[in-house]
Order: structure tokens, then sequence, then C-alpha cells
């Protein structure tokens, strides 16, 4: 497949690197969260599930930047949700399973505490902060 390319490490997930929903730069990362902010009152669960599969496309391009925290943390998250559909939901485990076979433990442990209780809200303003273009 042209647009896939196998993480760094070896793994077996490919990595879309042309995906339309993953993120090019931080300012982009930043924009794809506008998203939570374009639905009035609180999010549908089909809105919901468009942000879960945008966040699994930043997770996706988080771990080809190196930023296996981001996107463990993001992944965690994901995981954590029980109204995702299914393909996103096996896209999310997948990565979240080959990473896990890459990186410190204690990575993985703290990434699962920390968002064993966050919410939507919190989770997109986390991810804001993080993109910040004022973040160094």
């Amino acid at each position: 497949m042209a647009s896939e390319k196998l993480p760094a490490g070896g793994g077996g997930v490919p990595l879309m690197a042309n995906s339309p929903m993953a993120p090019q730069s931080k300012m982009q990362a930043v924009s794809s969260l506008t998203l939570y902010g374009e639905f009035p009152g609180a999010p549908t669960v089909e809105h919901r599930r468009k942000l879960y599969r945008a966040l699994t496309a930043l997770a996706e391009r988080r771990i080809s930047s190196d930023d296996t925290q981001t996107a463990a943390e993001i992944l965690a998250y994901l995981l954590c949700q029980s109204d995702m559909d299914v393909d996103t939901l096996y896209r999310a485990d997948d990565l979240f399973a080959d990473l896990a076979g890459r990186i410190c433990p204690r990575v993985i442990y703290d990434a699962r505490e920390f968002a064993a209780d966050m919410d939507l809200a919190t989770m997109v303003e986390y991810l804001r902060d993080v993109f910040s273009p004022d973040r160094n």
C-alpha cells in the first residue's frame, strides 16, 4: 500500500501517513481539536465518534513523529470509551498494543492512569495545551 509505512522498530501496524484526518503539524492538530467546539451543547454519539476517529489519526501521527508518550495517552483515553465505533476501536487497540510492545512499560502504565477518569472535554483541553504554538 503506497500511502502506508511501518512504524520504526518493526511492528506490524501500518501508519496512515496520508490519512486525510492525520494532522501534519501542531497547528493542524489544534485545528482538528476545534471539531469539539463545533458541537452546540453536549456532542452526540456520532460527533464523539468523529472526534475519536480524529484522535486515532492524531495518535498515529504522534507515533510517526516519535512522540510516543502523547500517542499512548490518546490511545489509552480512546480505549476507555464505550461508544467508539468498532473500526476505530480496533485501530486504536492495534496501535496501543504495538506501541506497548515498543516503549517503556511505565509510559503505558502512566498513560492508562492518566486516561482512566478523563472526559472528552478534558482530553481536548489537554491536547490543545500540548499542541499550543506557545508551548516550547
